[in-house]
């Protein structure tokens, strides 16, 4: 699966966001890769830090891309030199798999890319305006039901609302509005009474304080995702769907 992503983020060159560089021919010979940093805490990880399972896959993810012909390949994950590196020696092309956050934070996703576009850097994935209105869950619930998708019922709470009224909708699923990843979201998200609902909303004010949350009429079935590789106005590709394994 990890060299199929690799092949995947090249065979995107094409459809990339290009910056400001001039001159530049496809497809690109030097590639930064970006990760996660692995030192600070990352709250999209088990207990909030990397693992040997994140290892493994970080080793097979580097494997893949260096079995690719034709490229120079650079991994980055120390997120304190990321301007650095990128102002004293820009690639050809970053490969963005940061959806942690700049320094893992997950308020800070969009900082990347915004980065390599006023250094003119091209790179994968989305631009900042993207990521800005795609990680307000609020916001595509309203784009989608504005284009006649059916959404389920939802409440916005902010994070300083007292929660000695809440909404009487069970069961429910409640996560933050503002973070991507499933950031925030425990098995405990669903909750069929209110004790359970409020101590669920006090970890989450804990864990991520003033993160907005969402109440969510909870819809019970399969959960799937499907990918797409490219640019609007030259074409996607869209990768086969993917089924959720709530099991473990």
């Amino acid at each position: 699966m990890a060299r199929d992503k690799a092949r995947a983020a090249l065979h995107a060159l094409p459809t990339i966001n290009q910056g400001k560089r001039s001159g530049m021919t496809l497809p690109f010979r030097r590639i930064a890769v970006l990760t996660s940093d692995q030192v600070p805490p990352d709250p999209a990880t088990q207990e909030a830090h990397h693992d040997d399972g994140d290892r493994i896959t970080r080793e097979a993810m580097q494997g893949s891309f260096e079995s690719l012909e034709g490229y120079d390949f650079a991994f980055w994950s120390d997120h304190s030199r990321l301007q650095e590196l990128l102002r004293n020696d820009p690639p050809d092309l970053l490969v963005n798999f940061c959806q942690t956050g700049l320094r893992n934070e997950p308020t800070q996703e969009l900082h990347v890319p915004a980065v390599l576009d006023l250094l003119g850097i091209p790179y994968t994935g989305a631009p900042p305006a993207t990521i800005a209105i795609c990680i307000d869950k609020a916001i595509v619930r309203l784009a989608a039901q504005a284009h006649g998708v059916p959404v389920p019922r939802e409440t916005f709470i902010t994070g300083d609302a007292p929660l000695d009224v809440m909404p009487d909708d069970y069961p429910a699923l409640i996560k933050p509005n503002g973070l991507d990843g499933s950031v925030g979201i425990t098995k405990d998200a669903v909750v069929n009474e209110p004790d359970e609902a409020r101590r669920y909303l006090l970890w989450l004010r804990k864990t991520l304080p003033g993160c907005d949350a969402l109440w969510q009429e909870y819809l019970p079935g399969p959960e799937y995702g499907l990918g797409l590789i490219g640019n609007p106005d030259t074409g996607l590709r869209v990768l086969p769907a993917l089924e959720v394994d709530f099991s473990q």
